[in-house]
């Protein structure tokens, strides 16, 4: 198996719900892979979210800008987007209320026919002799989703796919050159 660029975005093709993590340096090339993938972008999401009135309110800003409709059956969902009503401070009970929206969505894409992108933070935890990288939001997201990988200097790391191996790292350093062309027979 040839684990390259064509084989990243096939498994982003395959699969329903991915995990994109990045740090601070990486974060150009999370939007870079994100314009490849001509995502629709959801903004700022909170309790009251529903899909359909998203997506109208989408296709509504494109007319009345007279610019393009984008007619991807990807969304994405940065984790910093996602508004929680609280009085509370506790990251626990946030990253519970950030899965909970998120197996939301994911639920409503289904039915939709729609695939979503989760793109989070990351950052290292440090238990000796290991390093950990752990997302923000929670790693809940992370047995959620089908496809997840980690953004790290000019690489790809996947930490999971249901569909293949993980662990395997895939430069992406000639990413601005790639031309990706959707794979219809996973679009379906």
């Amino acid at each position: 198996m040839n684990y390259d660029l064509d084989y990243l975005f096939t498994m982003f093709g395959k699969s329903d719900l991915c995990l994109i993590g990045y740090d601070t340096i990486s974060e150009s090339i999370k939007d870079e892979l994100l314009d490849k993938l001509n995502v629709l972008r959801l903004g700022k999401v909170n309790s009251d979210f529903t899909i359909k009135s998203h997506l109208r309110d989408l296709k509504i800003s494109c007319v009345l800008n007279n610019s393009p409709i984008n007619m991807s059956n990807i969304i994405h969902l940065d984790i910093n987007d996602i508004e929680i009503e609280s009085e509370s401070t506790d990251s626990f009970l946030r990253n519970k209320k950030v899965h909970n929206l998120i197996e939301f969505i994911r639920n409503k894409l289904s039915i939709c026919n729609y695939k979503c992108i989760i793109t989070t933070q990351t950052y290292k935890s440090f238990n000796k002799p290991y390093t950990i990288i752990n997302y923000v939001g929670g790693n809940r997201i992370l047995y959620s989703s089908d496809f997840a990988i980690t953004l790290q200097n000019k690489s790809a790391k996947i930490v999971k796919s249901r569909y293949d191996s993980d662990n395997i790292n895939i430069d992406i350093s000639d990413l601005k050159n790639f031309n990706y062309i959707c794979n219809y027979e996973y679009s379906k």
